[in-house]
């Protein structure tokens, strides 16, 4: 296919409109040119998996905090360079200008939130947040995030926030959600996101916002919202969307505001949308 594409297009063409490149001509820049083409492709295939094994490998060395049981968890949580606070379970490693987690920083195994924001995280190993199962707040956002592991949120079956904005995501695997069951606001917006796996959202069926916002989002699947009932805030705008499966809202019962504003979208096709919202959600 792609030898017969340069094929039509690399003819000189005479007066009378017919190429005047020979056949064997043709056929030899047609060669030249797959090669060239099949270098790129092998090129840029090629740096695209060791980018991507270079970040799981950068994630693999990053440091892992000490989790505690002990009775003076919550002092020992104090003496590291985050903010402790028992009274509410909360730990602030807000602005604290970190380039990883601090190895020496001890975190109940009861801590209710967790406040990670305006950092300098660029990825976070794996078992970062593991076993902490009372967990409800995490805040990752304002880093230089550009990798997260595929299981690093699988413990944290009683979150309810999660914000990830503000970072630099690109692709996010499919199963990255899939410990959220009670996930209520999910924020994932302003970062460099082309596409979403259609099933990435399958277990956030309590979700109530979702911030997709500000990404490069440029097509979105059928079934990505499927099952979210309780979906009230959904805000999609800013990204590069030029169509919109009607399908894709036929779940959400509770919507109360969405934002598809500066995207791709005809204004025939965003009246169509709009009418289609009115009549059945």
């Amino acid at each position: 296919m792609i030898l017969l594409l340069f094929l039509l297009f690399s003819c000189v063409w005479g007066e009378k409109h017919v190429c005047e490149m020979s056949a064997c001509e043709s056929l030899k820049e047609g060669k030249l040119f797959a090669e060239e083409f099949g270098y790129e492709l092998v090129e840029n295939i090629t740096k695209t998996y060791i980018t991507k094994l270079e970040r799981r490998i950068r994630s693999l060395e990053q440091p892992v905090w000490s989790m505690s049981k002990e009775d003076d968890r919550w002092l020992e949580c104090s003496k590291g360079p985050c903010e402790c606070t028992p009274e509410t379970k909360s730990i602030s490693c807000w602005q604290r200008n970190l380039p990883s987690l601090p190895f020496e920083q001890i975190i109940p195994h009861d801590a209710y939130v967790i406040d990670l924001g305006i950092n300098k995280l660029t990825t976070i190993n794996k078992d970062a947040f593991k076993h902490l199962l009372f967990l409800t707040e995490l805040d990752l956002f304002d880093n230089e995030l550009d990798y997260l592991p595929e299981s690093i949120f699988d413990d944290l079956e009683n979150l309810k926030y999660l914000r990830l904005h503000k970072n630099f995501l690109a692709d996010l695997h499919k199963n990255i959600f899939w410990g959220l069951r009670n996930i209520k606001t999910l924020d994932i917006s302003f970062n460099r996101l082309t596409d979403l796996p259609e099933d990435i959202f399958t277990v956030c069926q309590d979700i109530v916002m979702l911030h997709l916002s500000g990404n490069r989002l440029k097509n979105l699947p059928e079934q990505l919202l499927r099952n979210m009932k309780y979906l009230e805030d959904l805000d999609i705008s800013n990204n590069e969307v030029g169509n919109v499966p009607l399908e894709i809202f036929k779940e959400l019962s509770s919507l109360r505001r969405l934002n598809l504003a500066d995207n791709e979208l005809k204004e025939l096709e965003k009246e169509y949308l709009m009418i289609w919202l009115i009549w059945n959600i």
